[in-house]
């Protein structure tokens, strides 16, 4: 497998002055991020949308600061994508800098956390869509295009575990949407399979439940398991 991106995010409790204390300590992260881009959005705005976008100091990982969120989105390359240890070796790394960031910012309280994992299954062949029907799907019809199919497990009655699987292309330079003939030469069909694992489940359940950084711990050991064998499990059940 090849492992395209991931997304780390932490949603908390709308922080008013979230803004000021980014910039007062900002220099705790000077080591790993370039200087942040302050984005002119209004404090009366919506919560969700971004205040500060801040970029690792090699580029691979972008980190964006709503009032009540934080993502840490990383595309890997430079040997990282054939290894997911080496992924989660970075990933590790990061979530200790962001739960020692938000402790400063007195951010320690979260309502959930999650990790997204994007990836190319590379055994499906090039023909992801008669893969996934042959191995997931007991009916189907002719000329079958596009295929996408989601399970959701609940573990430990704390984490919800999405795996996606959909057919995709590798868009060539001369792919374009919305013009005629633009997508007549998509490129390269390959399997995507999202790992989406969040505690939104107890978030969900539990009316006193409050997450915390350790979660995504956790959430990586799961997310690694599920490379290692739940995938498999699912790709090989007879149907």
């Amino acid at each position: 497998m090849k492992i395209q991106s991931t997304t780390i995010s932490v949603q908390f409790e709308a922080v008013e002055d979230l803004r000021l204390k980014y910039l007062s300590y900002k220099n705790i992260l000077k080591e790993h991020f370039q200087e942040p881009t302050v984005l002119p959005v209004a404090d009366d705005a919506p919560t969700e949308l971004p205040r500060i976008i801040a970029v690792t100091k090699n580029g691979h990982s972008q980190m964006t600061f709503t009032k009540s969120s934080v993502t840490l989105t990383t595309v890997y390359n430079d040997g990282f994508e054939d290894d997911w240890e080496k992924c989660r070796w970075y990933i590790e790394g990061k979530v200790k800098i962001l739960g020692n960031f938000l402790h400063t910012l007195s951010v320690d309280r979260f309502k959930y956390v999650g990790l997204i994992s994007n990836i190319e299954w590379e055994s499906a062949g090039n023909s992801p869509t008669n893969f996934l029907e042959n191995k997931l799907l007991k009916k189907s019809r002719k000329n079958l295009e596009d295929i996408n199919i989601r399970y959701t497990f609940i573990d430990n009655d704390i984490y919800y575990v999405n795996i996606l699987f959909a057919n995709s292309y590798k868009l060539e330079g001369n792919a374009y949407f919305n013009v005629a003939g633009g997508l007549a030469d998509k490129g390269d069909k390959y399997l995507a399979i999202s790992v989406d694992v969040n505690d939104r489940y107890a978030f969900n359940m539990n009316k006193n439940y409050q997450s915390n950084i350790s979660a995504l711990d956790e959430i990586v050991k799961i997310t690694t398991r599920e490379f290692e064998k739940g995938i498999d499990d699912i790709l090989e059940t007879e149907v």
